[in-house]
């Protein structure tokens, strides 16, 4: 999202927040996240962005980010943060406590399946939101996630089934590997997400191991190495 000269941000934040909510804990359940929950005080439960609902935030006086709903508790809507970028948001989420109030911008839209049936759905650390939605709409799904060591188990706990790897010498490396094992003619369409670079490797790779075409194959970077929070 974007940044705004100082003066033009609240009037944005103004006009694009559809709810309001307060943070209600702000937790660290593995190093490398900060897991969010906020409960929305100006609209029943039966409207609360579902799972992998994007929205976005105003996380400093000039600076905007997309977040991705992670999950509901009974004290509000949930927001996993990936804390290895050093941005506005990061420190956002660092400073974040109970009884801060959050407006949430224009709710909407996600990551769609092209297929509910035998999908692939892989992502980084930035998106285990989405592919968790993801594959809780899917049947028969094959999911991998590429994190940081110290967050494999917490990730490995949020999602059963899914493939959770270290990552190792630089971003997508890892998932490359497991692409090149993983991939078969049985996988009907496939879903990426997290790093550009890396999404355009894994695309590539996608399509020399399988017989999916372009249109089969669907894209959503959340950060590149020249630029994070996309």
């Amino acid at each position: 999202m974007p940044s705004l000269p100082r003066p033009l941000a609240p009037g944005l934040e103004r006009l694009t927040a559809r709810i309001i909510a307060t943070i209600t804990a702000a937790e660290r359940p593995s190093p490398g996240f900060v897991l969010i929950t906020a409960r929305p005080m100006s609209c029943g439960r039966e409207r609360w962005p579902k799972p992998g609902t994007h929205f976005g935030v105003r996380v400093s006086v000039r600076d905007f980010r997309h977040y991705t709903v992670f999950g509901h508790s009974d004290d509000g809507l949930q927001i996993l943060i990936d804390l290895a970028a050093s941005g506005p948001g990061v420190r956002w989420a660092r400073r974040a406590q109970p009884g801060d109030r959050l407006p949430i911008l224009t709710p909407g839209g996600g990551m769609t399946l092209l297929d509910r049936v035998n999908p692939l759905l892989i992502g980084d650390a930035t998106a285990v939101a989405t592919i968790r939605a993801l594959g809780d709409d899917a049947t028969n799904a094959t999911c991998a996630l590429e994190v940081h060591t110290a967050d494999v188990n917490f990730v490995s706990a949020a999602m059963p089934g899914a493939t959770v790897l270290a990552a190792t010498a630089g971003p997508g490396v890892a998932m490359d590997d497991w692409l090149s094992r993983a991939v078969d003619d049985s996988i009907l369409s496939a879903h990426l997400a997290g790093h550009a670079q890396s999404i355009q490797r894994q695309r590539s790779l996608i399509r020399e191991q399988s017989h999916l075409g372009r249109r089969r194959i669907a894209t959503q970077a959340h950060w590149s190495d020249s630029r994070t929070g996309l």
